[in-house]
C-alpha cells in the first residue's frame, strides 16, 4: 500500500513558491505494509482525508531535522516517537501516502550571491507564503513548488509531522494536510471572523464598566528606599522605555528609563518627561498591578475615549508633581488631524467587523484553492470519491496573549474571556464556510502558560460550550515543554547577561572564559558554540543537551522536538477521540 524511501534532507536551492507540495512520514508498522506497491494502487476507494493545520509561527515549522533526529532519543518519553519517524540507522523514514500543502513560512534558500543575483539579497524566502526565487508576488496562490516526500529535500518540521504519522496510523489511508500558519497574527484582528459587532462583556465579567475597580490613590507622600537600583532596562510605553516597580507606598509605580525624542509619526520632542521620573498615577488613577498594561490600556483606550490628553503623576527630585502630554500630538499631523483619524479608525473597525480579518480570508483562500483540485496536491486523490474534510486544528495565542491593549484584564480571572467568544465565533465561521457544521476541531492551547492562567482557561473554555461537545476538543501543550532546556538555558542566559559589574562577582571571571573562547575564532559553528557555553559555566553533558534540542527561540519553545513532536500527536489523538466518541 506504501512506495516508501529512506533519505536524509537536503537544503532547496532551486525554486520553490508559495505552496510547498512536499509527502509526509510515516510509521514503521505502517511502512512495512506491501513496500513496492506503487502510491497509485493505495487508492482505497474512498474519500481523500483533509486535514486543516491553522494558527500563527508555533504552527509553522519550528523544528529541524537535526535537532528532531537526536533530541527525541535522549528520554524515554519520546524514544518511542524517534523510533516511528526514523530507521534502525537513524535515517528518515518517508511516505508518499501523506501530502501537506501549506503556506505560511519563511526560510533561506540558496546561498548570499544568488539571493544577490535575484535581487533578494538578506530577504527571507518564503516557499510557503512568501516570495518566490523569481521576485513574484508573495500573495500569488498560483504559485507551487514540486511533489517532494517530506524528509527528501525538506528539513524543517512543525506539529503536522507526527499529526500526519498518527492519523495514518488511524486511517490506513491517502491523507491531505493543509496547513496555512503565518507569523506575529492575532485572533482579535488578524484571524478575526466577521462577527458585526462587537464582544459585549457579562455583567460579571472583569472587562464589564460596572465592574471596573475603584481607582486607586495617588500618595500624597513618596520615597524610594535607600537601597534602591535604577533598573538597566525598559519596556516600550510610547513615549518613553519604563521599567514597572513592585508596588511600594501603595502604588506600583514605573521607572522612566529613557524618553524617546519623537514618536513615528507625530512630534513630541518636548516630552515633559526624563529619564529617573517615577510614574505614581494616571489621570488621577494611582498605578497599580500591571502598571505597563495601565499605562497601555490608558494610553491606548481611555484617553482615546474623552479628550486625548493624559496628566501623569510622578516623583522627581523628591516632590510630587503633574504633567500633561497630548496624545493626539503622537499622531502625523498632530490635533489638527485627530477629526479625520477618529473617522478613519471608526470606518476601519466597522469594516473588520462586518468582513473579518484579512488573515481570516486568506487562510479560506487557501483551503478552497487545494480543495478545488486535490489532485494537485494528492497523487492518490480520485475525483470519483472527491474528500472529506476530516479536522480542523487551531494553535494560535501569542499575540493575544500579549495584547494588554485588547484584554486590559488579563491578569484577572475571565481575563480573556473575549478571546473565547471569538475563537467559538471562528469555529462557526469556518464550519459554515466549508459547510461542514459538525467539523472536528482541535484547540491547541497556548503552552507558554501555566493551564490555569486566564488565557490558557479562555481557549480551553470553549470546548465545554454545549454546542461544541462532543465536536471541540481542547489539547493542553505546556506539559510538552522541555523542561531541561528551560534550566540549562536560563542557567547560560544569566551568565550572558551579567553586565560585569562587580570583578569579584563569580559570572565576571565566566564571561572572561567566554571572550577568550570567542577570540580562539574557532572555525566550526557547532565546537565553537559548544564550547563558549562550556566556559559559561554548563557541562559537557549540559551543552551537548542544548545543542541536541534547541534550534529556535524561547517564544517557538526553542524548536523542542520534545514539545513539537508530542503537540502534533496530542492533536492528532484529540480528533481521534472526537471519532472514537460519535462511534
Amino acid at each position: 500500500m506504501v512506495k516508501y524511501s529512506c533519505k536524509r534532507p537536503i537544503r532547496l536551492v532551486n525554486i520553490m513558491t508559495e505552496m510547498a507540495l512536499v509527502a509526509m512520514l510515516a510509521a514503521p508498522s505502517v511502512l512495512a505494509e506491501n513496500r513496492s506497491t506503487k502510491l497509485t494502487e493505495s487508492r482505497s476507494r474512498k474519500p481523500l482525508k483533509v486535514y486543516i493545520l491553522a494558527g500563527q509561527s508555533n504552527m509553522q515549522s519550528q523544528s529541524t531535522y537535526n535537532v528532531i533526529s537526536k533530541g527525541l532519543k535522549d528520554s524515554p518519553e519520546t524514544k518511542y516517537l524517534h523510533d516511528k519517524l526514523f530507521d534502525e540507522n537513524g535515517v528518515i523514514r518517508v511516505t508518499e501516502n501523506i501530502y501537506r500543502a501549506s503556506v505560511g513560512e519563511g526560510m533561506f534558500w540558496g546561498d548570499r550571491e544568488e539571493r544577490k543575483a535575484k535581487g533578494i539579497e538578506g530577504q527571507s524566502i518564503f516557499p510557503e507564503g512568501g516570495y518566490r526565487l523569481d521576485g513574484n508576488n508573495r500573495n500569488d496562490p498560483e504559485s507551487f513548488g514540486p511533489k517532494l516526500p517530506l524528509g527528501y529535500q525538506h528539513d524543517r518540521f512543525g506539529p503536522e509531522l507526527t499529526f500526519g504519522v498518527t492519523m495514518y496510523e488511524k486511517h490506513q489511508q491517502p491523507i491531505l494536510i493543509i496547513k496555512t500558519a503565518w507569523g506575529g497574527k492575532s485572533l482579535y484582528e488578524d484571524f478575526r471572523p466577521p462577527t458585526g459587532k462587537s464582544w459585549e462583556p457579562p455583567k460579571d465579567s472583569p472587562d464589564h464598566p460596572d465592574n471596573r475597580p475603584a481607582p486607586h490613590p495617588i500618595p500624597k507622600y513618596f520615597s524610594l528606599p535607600k537601597d534602591f537600583e535604577k533598573p538597566t532596562r525598559g519596556k516600550n510605553m510610547q513615549i518613553c522605555q519604563g521599567w514597572p516597580l513592585d508596588e511600594m507606598n501603595g502604588v506600583s509605580p514605573i521607572y522612566v528609563q529613557s524618553v524617546y525624542p519623537k514618536t513615528k509619526k507625530g512630534d513630541l520632542t518636548d516630552i515633559p518627561l526624563q529619564e529617573g521620573d517615577l510614574i505614581l498615577g494616571l489621570n488621577g488613577e494611582g498605578l497599580h498591578g500591571n502598571a505597563v498594561t495601565r499605562w497601555r490600556d490608558m494610553w491606548f483606550n481611555k484617553v482615546r475615549e474623552g479628550d486625548w490628553m493624559l496628566k501623569i503623576t510622578l516623583l522627581r527630585d523628591g516632590k510630587i508633581e503633574t504633567v500633561s502630554v497630548d496624545v493626539a500630538r503622537s499622531l502625523e499631523g498632530g490635533r489638527a488631524a485627530l477629526p479625520a483619524y477618529v473617522t478613519e479608525k471608526k470606518a476601519e473597525r466597522e469594516k473588520l467587523l462586518k468582513d473579518g480579518g484579512e488573515y481570516y480570508h486568506r487562510m479560506l483562500e487557501r483551503i478552497r484553492y487545494v480543495l478545488a483540485d486535490p489532485g494537485k496536491f494528492h497523487p492518490a486523490y480520485d475525483p470519483e470519491q472527491g474528500y472529506e474534510i476530516a479536522g480542523f486544528v487551531w494553535f494560535q495565542g501569542y499575540n493575544d496573549k500579549i495584547a494588554s491593549v485588547i484584554y486590559p484584564n488579563g491578569d484577572k480571572p475571565r481575563g480573556y474571556e473575549r478571546y473565547s467568544w471569538l475563537l467559538a465565533q471562528l469555529i462557526r465561521s469556518v464550519r459554515k464556510e466549508l459547510n461542514v457544521p459538525k467539523m472536528p476541531v482541535v484547540v491547541g492551547v497556548f503552552g507558554q502558560v501555566a493551564e490555569d492562567h486566564p488565557f490558557a482557561q479562555a481557549q480551553a473554555a470553549v470546548a465545554d460550550y454545549e454546542e461544541f461537545k462532543g465536536n471541540v476538543v481542547a489539547v493542553q501543550t505546556v506539559k510538552f515543554n522541555d523542561k531541561r532546556i528551560h534550566e540549562i538555558q536560563g542557567k547560560y542566559d544569566s551568565v550572558m547577561a551579567y553586565d560585569g559589574g562587580d570583578p569579584n562577582h563569580p559570572y565576571t571571571e565566566l564571561k572572561a572564559k567566554v571572550r577568550a573562547v570567542k577570540a580562539k575564532r574557532i572555525k566550526d559553528k557547532s565546537e565553537r558554540k559548544k564550547a563558549e557555553m562550556i566556559a559559561a559555566g554548563l557541562t559537557l553533558e549540559e551543552a551537548e543537551y542544548l545543542q541536541n534540542n534547541v534550534c529556535n527561540q524561547g517564544f517557538h519553545y526553542f524548536g523542542s522536538p520534545k514539545f513539537f513532536m508530542r503537540a502534533g500527536e496530542a492533536f492528532a489523538r484529540g480528533l481521534i477521540s472526537i471519532m472514537v466518541e460519535k462511534q
